[in-house]
């Protein structure tokens, strides 16, 4: 029996069970483990952001170059900031209503300006005193923005040298003081930012994928871009046989657009829209092909004989032909859309004043630079590529394209390159003025361009 007992007993030892590493409690002994622990994870998470950076540094180089340059064509947009127009009514409002999250549903001119609230909404928690710097600032980044996407190496529809003539002229664009550095005209350069995504390859890590999303829908929703996208998204889905996410958001911002625009745009008044063929080829030939190349200060030349402004629009209008036929794909959605924005402004008005027509206003000096804007890159774009291409172009015509952009750019960019500073209504001695308002008192803070435009602040 005692044997047997003992038998027992030694088939029982190694039945004996060590604690699970899983249930195991965390003991002081065990803090110094952890802490190397942590410290390692975070050494790897600097790395890898030393990495990214590494990765991306022309990009981060280009930003902050252009943010420079920028800074130059208007220093005192920084320097003694001031708002612009509709500036006024993004900032009046969300003062006004507490930086209420309803702004962003108030449609203005019959669309969404999503991107302008967005600014006014971050703005809002900053001091008063310093909206119209932070307003400006936004402004220029995202005009900065444009470049850091364009030198992605998603990019490939752009040489390096096409990426460096790019670069050079959208930060020296001439005829583009109108745009530059306020919030009001900052969904122009939103606009190309999203022609840009929709057009270059797809990220592959999901954070970039997610942040591609939130730009475009941001566009399509600022703007009426995302209807003028709609038509060659669809073409380029049927040519491609695939439709990306942000093919779908394109057309998400497109319908609620169309519907803003048919539900709440005002109806307009008494028109006179002045329509005719010489007219419309003087608007050609001096704001899109004179003034755009060689800056606004040209314009009264183009005008000076009425010749001259209907042959170069003619001439213009068969380049842009020549590239539609001869560039890539995408060179040709660019032209197509740019020209579409601007047939819309031909076409669209609230009202004229008596005994005035609407296309008389496009044939007067520096009237709606925004209208132009993206004609004006498609030009130089199309010459580039005339100069730059690999495609088989005609010497003559290749030699004459390098011609006009050596002229635009010793003429137009050095002319056009300085922004005139804006007038100085003493922002912050009327914002003192508010803050010592009691509640329900009201204070109109004078705005430029000067005249009827001011912002409405009332205390609450």
């Amino acid at each position: 029996m005692s044997k047997s007992k003992t038998k027992r007993t030694q088939r029982k030892t190694p039945v004996i069970k060590t604690p699970s590493p899983k249930t195991t409690e965390i003991t002081t002994a065990d803090a110094p483990a952890n802490t190397s622990f942590s410290l390692s994870a975070l050494g790897v998470r600097l790395i890898t952001a030393w990495q990214w950076l590494g990765q991306h540094k022309v990009q981060l180089i280009v930003f902050f170059a252009a943010l420079v340059v920028l800074f130059f064509r208007r220093p005192d947009a920084l320097m003694n900031a001031q708002f612009w127009a509709e500036d006024a009514k993004w900032f009046s409002e969300a003062v006004n209503s507490g930086n209420s999250l309803m702004n962003f549903f108030h449609p203005y001119a019959g669309y969404f300006t999503s991107v302008q609230r967005l600014i006014a909404f971050i703005a809002d928690f900053f001091p008063l005193s310093l909206s119209p710097l932070i307003y400006n600032l936004c402004a220029l980044s995202v005009e900065a923005l444009v470049l850091v996407y364009l030198w992605s190496d998603r990019v490939k529809f752009a040489t390096k040298e096409m990426k460096v003539f790019l670069s050079f002229v959208l930060i020296c664009l001439p005829y583009s003081e109108e745009i530059h550095a306020n919030v009001t005209n900052a969904q122009w350069y939103l606009g190309m930012l999203v022609f840009l995504i929709l057009f270059m390859d797809e990220p592959r890590h999901w954070l970039m994928k997610r942040i591609d999303n939130f730009l475009v829908l941001l566009g399509s929703l600022s703007g009426p871009f995302a209807i003028f996208l709609m038509p060659i998204l669809i073409f380029d889905a049927i040519r491609k046989r695939r439709i990306p996410l942000n093919y779908y958001l394109i057309a998400f911002g497109a319908v609620v657009q169309v519907l803003c625009l048919h539900f709440t745009r005002p109806a307009a008044g008494d028109t006179n829209m002045g329509y005719s063929v010489t007219t419309f080829f003087q608007i050609i030939g001096g704001q899109v092909f004179g003034s755009g190349l060689f800056g606004y200060h040209s314009l009264s030349w183009f005008f000076h004989k009425p010749w001259i402004a209907p042959v170069v629009g003619l001439l213009g209008i068969q380049l842009l032909i020549y590239v539609l036929v001869k560039a890539s794909w995408t060179l040709r959605y660019f032209i197509i859309f740019a020209a579409m924005l601007f047939a819309a402004a031909l076409v669209s008005t609230l009202g004229t004043p008596p005994n005035m027509t609407w296309w008389y206003y496009f044939t007067t000096e520096a009237f709606g630079g925004r209208y132009y804007v993206m004609l004006h890159l498609a030009v130089f774009i199309a010459l580039g590529w005339l100069v730059l291409t690999k495609v088989h172009v005609q010497l003559w015509l290749r030699a004459g394209a390098g011609i006009v952009l050596a002229l635009a750019f010793l003429i137009g960019v050095p002319h056009d390159f300085e922004h005139r500073p804006y007038i100085d209504f003493t922002y912050k001695a009327y914002i003192r003025q508010y803050e010592q308002l009691k509640p329900g008192q009201s204070i109109a803070v004078p705005v430029n361009p000067g005249e009827f435009w001011h912002a409405g602040l009332t205390k609450r």
